[in-house]
């Protein structure tokens, strides 16, 4: 029955058959992820999450539960409206009548939630800008800046008694997990040797994992390049919320260093600086440790490498770039 009225809502979005839609008359482009359905107008996206995958339902949130679900839906669109009021326009939800979609405003009054987007170009997202070498050094530190006072005024910040310790070992856990997907590109050995490094610098961190610009943990955001859009000198985010709780939280270093590989991958060493500066700037303080950096950005590349590699195979082609990250995990993990 469940099977039958998803096979209905996407019929229905799919042949422009949701009345009070925007853009009434096109044929919108269709677009399945791991976890969603997208339906792409001229101007206009709608993004409906799946219920029935399974190994998320397991591993993070349990969207076949309707509970839990508008609980999840509803915080995603809050952390990316925050984030991108431009792209993230609003939530509302829709009932499914005999065999009908309708579309209800009051999402507290619907059986399920749809988030409407507006259509990014994809000329704009980040990695394409880095790709191309369009990003100017000038605004490198500005953006950085601006990327550190948005996450850290971030209205819903992380409980300061938290155990962050505890919980980014957990994050590693997940982390290894995660890493073992990208063979045979990367070695369950490497993996392996890799998460081992990040485990005992943790370790050896533990009475100080958090204070190192003196200030409390801040939510930590899924920052890497292919969430970023850079359009009229701005970074604008999308996709921001990591789906377990657990992992959203860091300390303030994380979300910088995560973006900042990306920019040292495509553009070097001392832009990739010039934006850590920024941060610099917003905290107040001269210097980071050198290692602390490297950590994340160790962390960071273990989830890239294996995201680039498990893309599908009819997507453009990023073996070479998903090598880079391989090769600065391989390069650098013995480091710390």
């Amino acid at each position: 029955m469940q099977k039958d009225r998803d096979n209905t809502i996407d019929q229905a979005f799919k042949n422009n058959k949701v009345s009070g839609l925007l853009e009434i008359g096109h044929q919108p482009e269709h677009i399945e992820s791991l976890i969603s359905h997208l339906y792409l107008y001229p101007q206009t996206v709608y993004k409906i999450y799946k219920r029935n995958n399974q190994d998320f339902n397991q591993k993070f949130v349990n969207l076949a539960d309707d509970k839990l679900r508008k609980k999840f839906i509803r915080q995603d669109f809050f952390w990316n409206n925050y984030f991108n009021k431009e792209v993230y326009q609003r939530l509302f939800g829709f009932n499914v009548t005999d065999g009908t979609v309708e579309i209800v405003t009051d999402p507290e009054l619907a059986e399920d939630l749809v988030i409407q987007m507006s259509r990014i170009n994809a000329q704009h997202n980040l990695t394409s800008v880095l790709k191309q070498g369009q990003l100017k050094k000038d605004d490198l530190r500005t953006i950085g800046y601006k990327m550190t006072k948005q996450i850290a005024e971030f209205p819903q910040q992380p409980d300061q008694n938290f155990d962050y310790f505890v919980n980014f070992m957990q994050r590693l856990h997940d982390l290894r997990e995660w890493g073992y997907l990208a063979a045979p590109h990367i070695y369950k050995e490497n993996i392996d040797q890799s998460i081992n490094s990040l485990i005992a610098f943790t370790e050896k961190r533990k009475q100080k994992f958090i204070p190192i610009t003196n200030q409390a943990p801040v939510i930590s955001i899924d920052s890497h390049s292919d969430n970023v859009v850079y359009k009229n000198n701005q970074l604008q985010f999308i996709d921001v919320m990591l789906p377990k709780e657990a992992w959203q939280a860091s300390e303030p270093i994380h979300n910088i260093a995560r973006l900042s590989l990306d920019i040292l991958i495509w553009l070097g060493q001392k832009e990739a600086d010039t934006f850590i500066q920024g941060y610099k700037d917003y905290y107040k303080i001269s210097k980071i440790e050198e290692d602390v950096l490297l950590f994340h950005q160790l962390y960071s590349a273990l989830v890239k490498a294996p995201y680039i590699f498990m893309l599908p195979a009819d997507k453009e082609d990023r073996t070479k770039e998903a090598n880079q990250y391989k090769k600065f995990i391989l390069e650098n993990y013995q480091r710390l």
